[in-house]
């Protein structure tokens, strides 16, 4: 599955199992399949999307899915937590908002509450 070509500052191939790389204002379609990564924190099949952040950032991360309930996470350089999301959006989609307190790349792990389901979503990354 690609990027809708509609959507403003895509790139990348969501669902391959290979980091998608965003800025502040993205929007991307994805999909997670049987083969996609583990999310680092807690091994959840999860598709990785990178972004580069600065110390104060004011971040707001929204995913939606009409296939599954949605999971956010987001790791720093570290694979440490940072932030993470279960049913911050309407009905089961997850939505943050989120300080940054460093500097660096940063991880949005698209993954499900289940940590198992597979199908489409999407992602979008703003800064506040």
């Amino acid at each position: 599955m690609g990027v809708t070509a509609g959507l403003a500052g895509c790139s990348g191939l969501p669902g391959l199992g290979s980091n998608v790389e965003m800025s502040y204002g993205d929007e991307v379609e994805g999909e997670i399949i049987e083969d996609s990564p583990d999310d680092p924190i807690y091994g959840d099949l999860a598709e990785p999307h990178t972004f580069q952040g600065s110390d104060g950032d004011d971040i707001e991360i929204d995913m939606t899915s009409g296939d599954f309930d949605t999971y956010l996470v987001v790791t720093d350089e570290d694979e440490e937590l940072v932030v993470e999301d279960d049913d911050g959006g309407p009905g089961f989609n997850s939505s943050l908002e989120h300080e940054l307190d460093d500097d660096g790349v940063f991880t949005v792990w698209a993954g499900s509450f289940s940590g198992e389901a597979t199908g489409d979503y999407e992602l979008e990354l703003d800064e506040d």
